[in-house]
């Protein structure tokens, strides 16, 4: 249990695969017990694998995560810390029961995935396919930009989780850990996620493929973005207490122009609550695809102590697997505390039987093109 090197700052190159079960003497027993490092760049080449049994996470403090990196107080920006994969992948799987393994774990830093690279979750077995698995963990003014293909397994499992501020579970209840590395650490505090290529966590039910919070209390909504060019795919809804959601947005920021979101069995594309913004004034809000019955593309959530989610852009096109060609769906969903002014286009291209709008309270006035099949109506 004894550390051989410690290191604070710089760069750290992976270039040869490594396990968190490998033997001792090898690279990863090295790197992941014999080496203690912060505020490190790490350069990922080779594969990373952490598959484990409860006996062997206890070695890790009952955790499985695949890389992990923290910032430390010398830090002055986020650049300072990252985990940067270049053809490589990272497997991470919990084999008995337990919490669901995590990939990557990033605090105050980047991460990042080339075009080749990949993060793969409880997805190397079948017999414990354990819940709350996350692709990517990102805290505390992390970046992260996924180019490659993030695969989740596990019910309520998340691909990328983005977190303005890390939570201290110590205390109860939890509380935000705020500005963590000091005062000349900028940017603390925000959520930056782009993805450009796709997110999977369908085979699990109650799955959310981005799920990014803003727990800073003296920020803006604009200080949070999530932006997704790529494809996000969740799997169906089950029971009454969770919903599958593609893009989870807790006042933030969401860019969905020419994305896709494909979701199950009354899923949801983009959840916006607590006075998150989706959209931007021009552009698309990309395509939702169902592929399975009672979906909603975009839903819009407020209340007496949380604002009222705002839509913008011009349009959102909604699509469907032959399966539920005859099921129902809907456009855009609006629970608010407020009347609602929407000038946002439900493209329903050739599909039947959507309600483009519906409002479960307020009223809304719409001020868009609209074109309805067999079976649909407007609002």
């Amino acid at each position: 249990k004894y550390k051989l090197a410690t290191m604070d700052g710089g760069p750290i190159n992976i270039d040869t695969p490594i396990s968190r079960t490998d033997p001792d003497p090898s690279a990863g027993y090295n790197y992941f017990r014999r080496f203690q490092v912060q505020r490190g760049r790490l350069n990922v080449t080779k594969d990373v694998t952490a598959v484990m049994n409860n006996v062997q996470a206890a070695d890790f403090k009952n955790q499985v995560v695949g890389l992990e990196m923290n910032s430390s107080k010398k830090a002055t920006t986020n650049a300072e810390a990252a985990i940067n994969l270049v053809g490589a992948k990272i497997t991470a799987d919990r084999t008995d029961a337990g919490d669901g393994a995590v990939g990557a774990f990033i605090n105050y830093g980047k991460v990042s995935l080339d075009s080749s690279s990949s993060i793969d979750v409880e997805n190397t077995e079948t017999t414990n396919v354990n819940d709350k698995a996350v692709g990517i963990y990102a805290v505390n003014g992390s970046e992260v930009e996924n180019d490659g293909t993030i695969n989740v397994g596990g019910n309520q499992s998340i691909g990328i989780l983005g977190m303005a501020y890390r939570m201290d579970d110590s205390k109860s209840p939890a509380v935000p850990v705020v500005d963590e590395f000091g005062a000349a650490a900028l940017g603390q505090g925000k959520v930056t996620i782009k993805n450009t290529k796709r997110i999977d966590v369908s085979s699990g039910n109650n799955t959310t493929g981005i799920y990014a919070t803003n727990n800073n209390t003296s920020s803006a909504v604009t200080d949070h973005v999530v932006e997704n060019t790529g494809t996000v795919v969740v799997g169906d809804t089950s029971g009454t207490t969770n919903t599958s959601i593609g893009i989870y947005a807790d006042k933030v920021t969401v860019k969905p122009k020419d994305g896709t979101i494909e979701i199950g069995e009354k899923a949801v594309g983009i959840y916006g609550t607590n006075g998150s913004v989706i959209g931007v004034a021009g552009d698309n809000l990309g395509t939702v695809k169902f592929k399975g019955e009672k979906g909603v593309a975009i839903s819009l959530k407020g209340d007496a102590s949380h604002p009222d989610a705002v839509l913008k852009g011009s349009k959102v096109t909604l699509d469907e697997d032959a399966a539920v060609a005859n099921k129902e769906k809907t456009g855009i969903l609006a629970d608010l505390n407020n009347d609602v002014t929407l000038e946002t286009e439900v493209d329903t291209g050739s599909l039947n039987h959507v309600t483009a709008y519906y409002s479960a309270n307020k009223n809304i006035d719409v001020k868009a093109n609209l074109d309805l099949n067999e079976d649909s109506i407007r609002s």
